[in-house]
C-alpha cells in the first residue's frame, strides 16, 4: 500500500506539466522493460551496425545489406533530414543495442533536432540491453618496471597537447598523485609526464593493466542540448531514456575559480543550454570529471527522473547560472528532478553539491537519495544578503539526504539556502547521520546569509555533528512541525542577531542527548514546541535558562518540556505513540517512509548497497 500511495505522489509531482504522462505514471527510476511508444517511426542502433545502412532492422540481415545504423549522429542526422524533407510526423524512437558506442567529440543536438508536443524523439534503450556512450579512450601497450609501476605512452597528451585528469581502471577511479611527489608508493595512483606524454600506474593489488580494461576520457560533454534562448531558439521534445553516459572530462578550474561552489568552469557531461520540454529518464552518469548533467542558461520544462549520478568529479544537478539572466528568455525554470539517486559525487572538487539551484525558479526537487559526497545534499540559491535573487518559488521535498558532509568543509550542511529565496518550500525531507571530524560545523538544514522568504515544515533531521538547524541571519523564515533529534554540538543555531532579522519556530520537537539546546543571539520567535533530553537532563535555554525563565521573557508561551515517545529514534523510528503530548501542541505527524526513492524494491533497495568507511557510518551516534 505504501508503494502504491509514493508512485501516486511521485507521478502527481511528475505528471503537472508532463510531456510523457505514460512514463511519468510508471515513475521511471522503477527500471521497467521500455516499449516502443504508438509511433510513425522506429530507427535503430547497434555497435554491430553500419552508417550506410537504414537504421530500420534492429540487428543485420541475412545477407548483411541491411541493418541498424551505427552511430547517434547519423541517426540524428537521418532524423533532422526527414524533418527538412517534410516527412510524416508523429513520434519518433531511436532504439540502441547493447554494447558501448565510443565518441570522441560531444554529440550535439540543436533546434533542428527537436521533436514537437505531438511528435517527441526518444532515444531510448532497447528493451533488455544496456547502451553505454562513453567518451573515453582504451588504454594499451602497458610495460611493468621497477616496484610494480606500470607505464604506457599517451601521444595525445604529448607537450602539453590534451592532458587528461581521470583514469580508471575496470571502472575504478584511480588517484591522481600530486605534482612533483616523486615515484608511486601507493597503490591505485597515476601521474603523467605532460612533456613527454609519459603515463605511470601503480595498480591496486591484484591488476595488472596488461589485461584490464584502462580508459581515460577525452570528450567533454558527452551530450550537449545546444539552444539559443537570447535568439528564442530551443532544443524542445527530445527525451533520453535508460542510457549511460561515461567517461568525460571538465576543463581545469581557472586558479581564481577553484574555491568557489558555481565556478563557471566546472561543466556537465549532459549539458543543456536553451532545452525547454527534454527529458533523461532511467539513465546513468558515472566516472566523470564535472558534474553529471548541468541545466544552464534558458532551460525550462525538462526532466530529470529516474537516473542513477554516481563517481562524478563534481556534484549531481546544476540549475541555472550563478548571476542572474539579463533577458526573460533565458531564464532556467519549471524542471523537474525526481527520484534520482545520487552519490559518491565530488571525487576532484569536494565542495560540490548533489543539486545546485542557482538563479533558478520554479522547480520541483523531490524524493531524491543522496548520499556520500564531501559537500551539501541540496543547494538552494547562491545570492547573499540583499543581492537581486531569480531563485523563488523552488519545492523541496519527499528527498532523503544522508552521509553528507564528512568534514571536508568547515560549514557544510544537507541542505542549504542562500539569499533570498521568496516563496521556496521545504518539507517532508528526511536528514541524517551529516558531518564528520571534530572541527565541522556540518547542519541538517542551513539558512545561509540573507536567507528569507522560505518555509521550512515537516522535515525529519537526525545524527548531526554540527546542529539540526542553523539559520545565519535570516529573516522571513517559518520552521515549523520539524523533529530535530541528536545534534551533536548543539540543536539549534539561531544566527548573529544583527538588525531586524528572526525566524519563527513553531511546532517543532527538539531531542536530543547531547551539546547545547539553542545558541546564538538571533530574534527566534518560537511557541508549542516540544522539547526533550533523552538522557533526562535538564533543557536550558539561552542564559542557562530553565523553561519558565524563558518563558518570562516572552519566549515559548505553550511549549513543553516532556518526553514526545517516538517509537524508535535511535532508529530512525520518530513515529509518535498515541499518548504523545507532542500531539496536543498541534503537532502533524509525519512518515519518514515516503521520503527517498519509489517504485520497485531493486530501485529503492539501490542505496543500501553502497559501501563506505565504517567511520562514516555513525561517526556521532551513541
Amino acid at each position: 500500500m505504501r508503494m502504491r500511495s509514493q508512485m501516486a505522489l511521485l507521478a502527481a509531482v511528475v505528471s503537472a506539466g508532463s510531456l510523457w504522462p505514460a512514463a511519468a505514471a510508471e515513475a521511471p527510476g522503477n527500471h521497467p522493460t521500455t516499449q516502443p511508444p504508438r509511433c510513425s517511426t522506429t530507427l535503430y542502433l547497434s555497435p554491430a551496425g553500419r552508417d550506410t545502412w537504414s537504421g530500420r532492422l534492429p540487428e543485420p540481415n541475412g545477407d548483411r545489406t541491411d541493418g541498424p545504423f551505427a552511430s547517434i549522429t547519423r541517426a540524428r542526422d537521418a532524423l533532422r533530414q526527414r524533418k527538412a524533407d517534410g516527412g510524416p510526423g508523429g513520434p519518433v524512437t531511436v532504439f540502441l543495442r547493447g554494447g558501448t558506442y565510443p565518441i570522441t567529440t560531444p554529440l550535439v543536438f540543436t533546434p533542428e533536432d527537436s521533436g514537437t508536443t505531438d511528435g517527441p524523439i526518444t532515444y531510448a534503450a532497447y528493451p533488455g540491453e544496456a547502451p553505454v556512450i562513453s567518451g573515453g579512450r582504451v588504454l594499451v601497450g602497458w610495460a611493468k618496471g621497477a616496484r610494480g609501476v606500470y607505464t604506457t605512452d599517451a601521444p595525445d597528451a604529448r607537450n602539453g597537447r590534451s592532458p587528461f585528469r581521470q583514469l580508471f581502471v575496470n571502472g575504478r577511479r584511480q588517484i591522481l598523485a600530486a605534482p612533483g611527489g616523486g615515484p608511486l608508493s601507493v597503490r591505485g595512483t597515476w601521474q603523467l609526464d605532460r612533456d613527454s606524454g609519459l603515463l605511470s600506474l601503480l595498480p591496486e593489488r591484484g591488476v595488472d593493466p596488461r589485461g584490464a580494461m584502462v580508459i581515460t576520457p577525452v570528450a567533454a560533454p558527452l551530450l550537449a542540448l545546444a539552444g539559443d534562448p537570447d535568439e528564442g531558439r530551443f532544443v524542445s521534445h527530445l527525451k533520453f531514456e535508460g542510457l549511460s553516459f561515461q567517461h568525460a572530462e571538465s576543463p581545469q578550474l581557472p586558479e581564481e575559480d577553484a574555491g568557489r561552489e558555481a565556478a563557471p568552469g566546472i561543466t556537465g557531461a549532459i549539458q543543456a543550454r536553451g532545452a525547454k520540454a527534454c527529458a533523461f529518464e532511467r539513465c546513468e552518469v558515472a566516472r566523470v570529471g564535472g558534474c553529471a548533467i548541468w541545466l544552464e542558461r534558458g532551460c525550462t520544462w525538462n526532466h530529470l527522473v529516474g537516473n542513477h549520478l554516481h563517481d562524478l568529479g563534481a556534484g549531481g544537478v546544476r540549475l541555472g547560472e550563478a548571476s542572474p539572466p539579463e533577458r526573460a528568455m533565458a531564464e532556467t525554470g519549471g524542471n523537474v528532478i525526481a527520484n534520482n539517486f545520487i552519490h559518491d559525487a565530488g571525487q576532484v572538487r569536494p565542495d560540490a553539491a548533489g543539486v545546485w539551484v542557482g538563479q533558478s525558479s520554479d522547480n520541483v526537487i523531490a524524493h531524491n537519495e543522496v548520499c556520500d559526497l564531501s559537500g551539501a545534499g541540496i543547494v538552494i540559491g547562491c545570492a547573499t544578503g540583499d543581492a537581486p535573487s531569480a531563485c523563488r518559488r523552488n519545492r523541496i521535498e519527499f528527498n532523503r539526504l544522508h552521509h553528507l558532509g564528512s568534514g571536508a568543509l568547515h560549514d557544510a550542511g544537507a541542505l542549504v539556502v542562500r539569499g533570498v529565496a521568496t516563496g521556496t518550500v521545504i518539507r517532508n525531507n528526511l536528514i541524517h547521520d551529516i558531518g564528520g571530524g571534530e572541527s565541522s560545523a556540518a547542519a541538517g538544514i542551513r539558512a545561509g546569509e540573507g536567507s528569507a522568504g522560505i518555509l521550512i515544515e515537516n522535515n525529519v533531521v537526525a545524527h548531526t555533528v554540527g546542529c539540526g538547524l542553523a539559520v545565519s541571519d535570516g529573516k522571513d523564515l517559518i520552521v515549523r512541525n520539524n523533529i530535530l533529534a541528536f545534534g551533536r554540538d548543539r540543536q539549534v543555531e539561531q544566527g548573529r542577531g544583527d538588525g531586524d532579522v528572526g525566524f519563527a519556530f513553531e511546532r517543532n520537537i527538539v531531542y536530543y542527548d547531547s551539546g547545547a539546546l539553542l545558541t546564538g543571539g538571533g530574534a527566534i520567535r518560537a511557541d508549542r514546541n516540544l522539547y526533550w533530553h533523552a538522557r533526562r537532563e535538564p533543557v536550558r535555554f539561552p542564559g542557562n535558562l530553565a523553561l519558565a525563565e524563558w518563558q518570562a521573557s516572552g519566549q515559548d508561551p505553550h511549549s513543553l518540556v516532556a518526553d514526545p515517545r517516538f517509537m524508535d529514534p535511535r532508529r530512525l523510528d520518530f513515529r509518535l505513540r498515541p499518548d504523545s503530548p507532542a500531539l496536543p501542541l498541534g503537532f502533524r505527524p509525519m512518515d519518514v517512509g515516503a521520503c527517498g526513492l519509489v517504485g520497485p524494491r531493486e530501485w529503492v533497495e539501490r542505496p543500501r548497497r553502497v559501501r563506505r568507511p565504517r567511520a562514516m557510518t555513525a561517526p556521532h551516534r551513541p
